[in-house]
């Protein structure tokens, strides 16, 4: 894996683990075009992947209840709260 796209997955890491920090929904879109949007919630125990190359982010975001590989992900955006939220 070349240094951009190392970079790239731990940028996706960085921004789900503040999204879930703030409570804010992230939407991702995958490689096969499939789009998902939900909370970013921590790995349960035992259930984290091996890390995706050297940045220390495993292979594996949580979002909501489903589980995609951090290597499938193309895009990643967060939606702001809705006011009053």
């Amino acid at each position: 894996m070349d240094d951009r796209s190392s970079h790239f997955f731990a940028l996706v890491g960085e921004v789900c683990d503040s999204a879930r920090l703030a409570d804010l929904p992230v939407r991702l879109r995958l490689k096969d075009g499939s789009e998902l949007e939900d909370h970013p919630r921590p790995a349960r125990e035992g259930e984290a992947e091996s890390d995706v190359d050297d940045t220390g982010y495993a292979d594996g975001i949580d979002v909501g209840e489903t589980r995609v590989p951090l290597s499938d992900v193309v895009l990643v955006s967060v939606r702001r709260p809705e006011s009053g939220a």
